[in-house]
Order: structure tokens, then sequence, then C-alpha cells
């Protein structure tokens, strides 16, 4: 694979310009190197006018670009600025449903006013994914949105870097507007007092030092009052996300030696701040890769059914594997944003290899892969196979993964051994196929059959696994390979 070559000279435009006059004029410039180019030129343009006569989308013409550096002189209302290269050759072997696939929605953000059109390598490498980062969780965002608008309070639990901050901010856009929306970041309040602040600083309107200094002698009595405040001057239902609330949790565990003064604080905390979200008809939406309700029930003794207010009728969701309906486009579209051009054997390599299911490691190793490519010049199997083998062996991209594991152990005796051979056992087949769920339910039965039918249904909610046809495999190829890396007696990388 290779840089795009945007010095090449000729080629064929896609020029919009606004019919309102919202949003700033663009155009996607295809260029061509040779005669090979033609057909597939003539394929991205049917593709792309199907598309706009069905959407009724006005202002789009297409004009022969005979010198890209100069696109005013193809219309005196396009700059250079307005200008996306790509070269047709990037489209090449592709169907017309694939075209479509990658075309179609390009072409509606551009309409949008929107200032990407396709997603990058590193564009949500360290942050939640925004914009044209947020990736393939559409169905479920609007699923979301509804239950909360019906009065649903959600925990949504997956391992991290799977998506769920992303996901809860996106929620939180999609909801502010028709309701008032809070987040709280436990990373940053990671205790009582500090939540307490951080609503008296938004009840009161003081500053947040001033706001610590108000709680510190009744932090509990003071988010009741400050938390039913918030609630009071809000003309419109209040919504609360909150991130990571297990952390919160942890800090009482080891700030307190007892269990029974745990208990307290944390149904203190609690009924502090259900109470008047309750009694005001407000929601909450927590997000965490420990399952707070887990943790209550686990290591404090306390049901959900025993937690006071909105936290007894949370609905927990289990957030799965991204699940691409065309998963080869997905990532080209990926290789588009990052302007690589891929040869047939690359995109071999990348399909066997690297998917998006998981989508964090897999942006990272590709944000890793596009600066090799920048560095060398190109990047062929073999150099992309070297560096995957180095990123697998080294990467903390699912250590989480790791630490479900201890944490069942806290749980289940001797959980770890029979969680890690299922996984083993479904790793040694190949991909496509997986196992059968019979030979997995032989492995965790070594527990018992009560402890068994729980651990399936923890595998399949924590890892990237699923079920199908009564077989169990893997949702992730890159996951597959990072876990077969770990096995002692795990085969080399992409031996089946």
């Amino acid at each position: 694979m290779r840089l795009r070559n945007e010095n090449l000279k000729t080629g064929k435009a896609l020029t919009w310009i606004d019919p309102a006059g919202r949003w700033r004029t663009r155009a996607l410039l295809f260029l061509v190197q040779g005669a090979d180019d033609i057909d597939v030129l003539s394929g991205i343009q049917s593709v792309c006018d199907r598309h706009i006569a069905e959407r009724g989308y006005g202002g789009f013409a297409w004009r022969a670009v005979a010198d890209p550096g100069q696109i005013s002189l193809v219309d005196n209302r396009l700059f250079n600025a307005d200008l996306a290269r790509f070269e047709a050759a990037e489209f090449g072997g592709l169907d017309p449903d694939s075209l479509a696939t990658l075309l179609k929605p390009v072409i509606d953000h551009i309409v949008a006013g929107d200032a990407e059109m396709l997603p990058r390598a590193g564009g949500a490498v360290g942050s939640p994914a925004e914009g044209i980062q947020f990736l393939n969780r559409l169905a479920e965002l609007d699923s979301l949105a509804s239950r909360v608008r019906a009065g649903e309070s959600l925990f949504l639990h997956a391992p991290r870097r799977m998506g769920k901050t992303s996901l809860m901010r996106r929620l939180q856009a999609v909801l502010d507007g028709d309701h008032k929306t809070i987040a709280l970041n436990i990373e940053r309040d990671p205790t009582p007092a500090e939540v307490a602040a951080r609503f008296r600083s938004l009840a009161a309107g003081e500053g947040y030092r001033t706001a610590q200094r108000s709680v510190q002698s009744n932090p509990m009595g003071a988010l009741r009052e400050s938390t039913g405040s918030v609630c009071r001057n809000s003309d419109k239902p209040l919504v609360l996300f909150i991130d990571e609330l297990a952390a919160l949790f942890e800090g009482i565990r080891q700030q307190n030696a007892g269990e029974g003064s745990r208990r307290s604080e944390v149904l203190a905390f609690l009924s502090a701040l259900a109470e008047p979200l309750a009694e005001h008809g407000a929601r909450l939406v927590i997000a965490g890769s420990v399952d707070c309700l887990d943790y209550l029930r686990a290591e404090l003794g306390l049901p959900q059914e025993q937690l006071p207010g909105l936290f007894s009728r949370m609905q927990r969701v289990s957030l799965k594997p991204l699940d691409f309906r065309h998963p080869e486009c997905e990532l080209r579209r990926v290789l588009l944003g990052s302007a690589i051009v891929a040869t047939p054997e690359d995109l071999d390599w990348l399909h066997d290899h690297v998917d998006l299911t998981v989508p964090f490691p897999a942006l990272k190793f590709l944000d890793l892969l596009v600066s090799e490519v920048k560095r060398a010049g190109s990047a062929g199997p073999a150099q992309c196979q070297e560096l995957f083998r180095d990123f697998v062996a080294t990467t903390e991209s699912f250590d989480d993964f790791d630490a479900h594991i201890r944490r069942k152990v806290q749980e289940v005796r001797n959980a770890a051994e029979t969680i890690s051979a299922a996984l083993d056992l479904i790793a040694r087949e190949p991909f496509e196929s997986g196992v059968s769920e019979g030979q997995v339910q032989a492995i965790l039965m070594e527990l018992g059959p009560a402890v068994a039918a729980t651990l399936q249904s923890w595998l399949l909610e924590t890892f990237p696994v699923l079920t199908e046809a009564s077989r169990v495999k893997f949702a992730s190829r890159f996951f597959r390979h990072w876990w077969r890396s770990q096995m002692r007696d795990g085969a080399p990388d992409g031996d089946e």
C-alpha cells in the first residue's frame, strides 16, 4: 500500500454548490492515470448520479478538470480548500453495491454541510469518537434515545475500547434540546463530596472550588439538595449521564475498612442522587466497563432490587461488537479517509487480520500502519505482517479483557482457567466456522451446571464472541489473533 498520489493532472470532479446557500461549496475530484481508470470512473459516476436522483439533491454537476491546482477555473465559486482528491484506482475492482456503500454516505455528508466525509485511522485514537468517526451504532443510538424518552434509565455495559463512551456522548447530543442533559465524569470527580460540589456549582452558579468548601460539612445533604434544585430549575426533563460509576464505589471501598461502613456510604450516595431525580421525573444513563450493578451485588451484597430509586429500575444494555453489513467496505472507508491506496494483495491481508468490530485497537493499528507508509513510502503484506505481529505482542488495547477475567475469579473459583480454556478452544478453530456450542458448554460445565449457564452468558456479553446456528465464534478477527498470541500453544499468526 502507498500514499494517494494527489499530483495526477487530470480527472473528473463531482462539484456541489448548495442551492440554498447554506454551506460551503464542495468537490470530489477523481484523478485518473490511464485508460484502465475510465471504466472505474464510469461506475463511480453512475452510482453517484443514481443516489443524487433518488434523494432529489440539487446543486451537483460533473466537471472535467485539466488542472486540479486551478479548480476555480472550473467554477469561480470553487476553491482548493473545497476539493477532496481521490485516485479513481482506489475504487477499482468494486461492484456497484460496494461502490454505493462507499460513496452514498459521502454525498449525504456533503449535502448536510459536514466538515468531514470519511473516517480516518487516527481520528478517534485516544479520545471518544465524534462526528464522522462515530462508527455504525446508529440503530442502537435510535433505540436508546427512544427508551430514554419513554422514561427508562439505562446502564450501558461493555469492555473498554468498545465505543460505549462515544455512544453515550452521541446519545447526550441527540437528547439535548428536548431534555436538559448533564454529564458527570467520575475520573474528574471520583468521590461523593466532589460529585456534590459539581451539582452545587450547577445549582447555585458557584465556582467549583467555592462549592467544594460549601459541601464539606454535609456532602450527602448537599448532593440531595443541589440535585433537586437542578431538576426544579429546568423546564425540561433531566437526563444525567455518568461514565464509570464503579470507580467511585471502588474509591469508597479503599477508604473504608469495614463492609458495613462501605455499604452505608454507597447507599447514602445513591439515595441522595436517585431520590430527587425520581421525584422530578429525571432519567439516568450510566456507562461502564465494570458492571456497577454486578459490582454492588458482588462486593457489598447489594442486589439491584435493594438499591434506591432509579438504580433499582435501571435496565442493563450490553453493547455488542460493531456489526457491519459490509465490513470490507467499512475498512475501505478508513483507508480512503487516511489517503492510503491498497493493492488487492494488501486488501486480502487486511481482510484476514484487521476488522473494526472492536474499533479502538484496529484504528490504532491502522494509524500505526499509515505512519509507516508515510515514513517508508509503501508497505506490502510482509511489512504489514511484521508490524502487526509487533503490535499484537505489545499492545495494551485488550488489557481490559484480562481485567474482566481477573475480576470474575473473585466470584467464581477457577474461573480464569475455565474461561481461558473456552476461549482457547474457539480460537483454535477457523474464524468463519468457530466451534460447536456443546464443546464450549462441556468446558464450562466443569464448574457445575448453574455456574456454567451464568458464565456462558457472561462470556457472550463481555467478549467479542457470538453464537450462530449452535456455533460459537469470535466476532473479531483482530481479537482472535490477539488471543491466539496469548495462548501457550497458540499457532503463528495466520496459521489456521
